[in-house]
């Protein structure tokens, strides 16, 4: 949870977040690299697999949208 109802964001966890996704894209950069890919072979083997399936992926990113902003208005009491 990054949004306290008593404090606010959560700063350390946001940082905790960022600082986990970066080692995971070094670490799989790294690994793609010894394994004779390139650095960026992750990424760009996500970023094509969302472009091959852009309808489902922008409606999956519609629909947690959505989730994610109704729970924050439940957690919130505004609802």
């Amino acid at each position: 949870m990054i949004w306290d109802p008593v404090f606010g964001w959560d700063y350390d966890r946001i940082r905790m977040i960022l600082y986990l996704l970066s080692f995971t894209f070094l670490f799989s950069g790294f690994i793609a690299s010894t394994e004779g890919y390139g650095f960026f072979y992750p990424v760009l083997t996500l970023a094509s697999y969302i472009q091959t399936h852009d309808t489902i992926f922008l409606g999956g990113t519609i629909i947690f949208s959505m989730a994610a902003f109704a729970w924050w208005r439940k957690i919130n009491g505004w609802v």
